[in-house]
């Protein structure tokens, strides 16, 4: 492996509260050349596609699935409330 280049990620769960062409700016901003992408394939369209090429960043992979901050805001309830 010597003198191979390795590529890091902004990964996919870093930032859950952006979309997935949001997320390509926070990468991008943070210095990331390539991001991790979180997404709703019930919300997914051509122009979710087309808005994430056009930020130009390297989608190094996808997870789908629901909405990622629902279970997170349900935890953060259920600590507010023990308290």
């Amino acid at each position: 492996m010597h003198g191979m280049d390795r590529l890091a990620s902004l990964a996919a769960g870093c930032v859950l509260d952006v979309g997935p062409a949001e997320a390509v700016d926070v990468a991008a901003a943070s210095g990331w050349p390539a991001v991790g992408l979180w997404f709703d394939p019930a919300t997914w369209t051509d122009a979710t596609t087309a808005d994430v090429r056009r930020r130009g960043a390297l989608v190094v992979s996808m997870v789908p699935g629901p909405d990622p901050t629902l279970e997170l805001r349900s935890a953060l309830r259920r600590v507010a409330t023990a308290a």
